[in-house]
Parts: structure tokens; C-alpha cells; sequence
């Protein structure tokens, strides 16, 4: 690990020990052969500039957070029922589908509610799922099928299955950000 304040310190002492030389040729009006006239040195200090890295970080503009102080019991989800669910994880799209996961491998289902509330599909998948994430700013979610060390893709505005992408690790837990995605195993 490189100590910032050591490799300050250094750089600001070769920065003071620093000299600017300068050397002039005054050339003489006869020019003989023997002589084409003086070479002088001048040494003077340096005037470099030097900045530390505490002026230079970037700031950050603090915004101030909002308080949770409670909250409400809002709308029921009614499952399907006839169902035994092993519910794992779940996200919400943009346009308010609930995803919800079931984890049992007799039942790979990714199922899908309308507004939070209402059912109106489901994926069924070729191994037990267990995390569930949504790609912001796409029309893209992300399922985990850690029975096959892998992850697949689906499209959410069709709610049908894309690219399946083995990670050759037993994956659980997954987020994503806008251009990264995040796996637990």
C-alpha cells in the first residue's frame, strides 16, 4: 500500500531542491578563432508549482436525506392458490410489474403482477430460482438459477426469457446498476 503522505513529502522536497540553469553565449563582435566569446551560468531557484492532492480531490455537494418516520399498510397481493411458494426475492420494473421468485426446483416460476397487486403472468424456468433484479433504464431483468451456476436474462416488456449466461459459481443474491451487475454466491 503507497502511504499518499510519504509520496507527498518526496515530491514536494525534489520540488525545493529544484534549480532552473540558465546559460547565455555572449558572442563578440570580432570573431577569432580562437575565442567565439563567454559562456556564463546563472542558477536560480525553481518556481515550480506544486499542488497537494487535499486541494485537488473533487467535493462532493451533500443532499440532505428525508426521514422515514412510518409506514403504511398499502395494497394485498393475492397469490394463485393451489400453490405451495418458497418466495425468495423480488423487484419491481419501471411500468410497476412485481416480480416474485419461487424456489423450489418442482416449481421454477418467475412470477409476474400487474401494478403491484394484480397477477397476469409467469416464467417458467429450467431450474429453482432465487434472485430477482431489474436493469434500470431497460427494459431488461436479471434471474439467478444457482442449481446451474448461472444467470438469464429476460425482457420485461414482453416477460419472456433471453440470454442465459453460465458464471460458473453458485449465485444467489443479484443487483444491477445501470452498466454493472451484481452477483452474491
Amino acid at each position: 500500500m503507497i502511504n499518499s503522505q510519504s509520496v507527498e513529502k518526496k515530491v514536494q522536497k525534489i520540488v525545493s531542491r529544484s534549480k532552473e540553469i540558465i546559460l547565455t553565449f555572449d558572442e563578440k563582435n570580432v570573431i577569432m578563432i580562437d575565442s567565439f566569446g563567454t559562456l556564463s551560468e546563472s542558477i536560480n531557484s525553481c518556481q515550480v508549482q506544486y499542488i497537494s492532492n487535499k486541494l485537488q480531490q473533487a467535493q462532493i455537494e451533500v443532499v440532505p436525506t428525508k426521514t422515514i418516520i412510518g409506514f403504511e399498510k398499502g395494497t394485498e397481493l393475492k397469490l394463485k392458490t393451489g400453490i405451495t411458494y418458497v418466495l425468495r426475492d423480488l423487484a419491481i420494473t419501471d411500468d410497476d410489474k412485481l416480480l416474485l421468485t419461487n424456489h423450489l426446483s418442482s416449481d421454477p416460476i418467475l412470477y409476474v403482477y400487474r401494478d403491484c397487486k394484480d397477477y397476469e403472468t409467469e416464467i417458467i424456468f429450467s431450474a429453482a430460482l432465487f434472485g430477482v433484479a431489474v436493469i434500470p433504464g431497460t427494459d431488461s431483468g436479471i434471474v439467478t438459477l444457482p442449481d446451474e451456476n448461472s444467470i438469464q436474462f429476460i425482457k420485461t416488456t414482453q416477460m419472456t426469457k433471453s440470454d442465459k449466461v453460465n458464471i460458473e459459481l453458485r449465485c444467489f443474491g443479484i443487483t444491477a446498476s445501470h452498466d454493472r451487475i451484481y452477483i452474491g454466491g
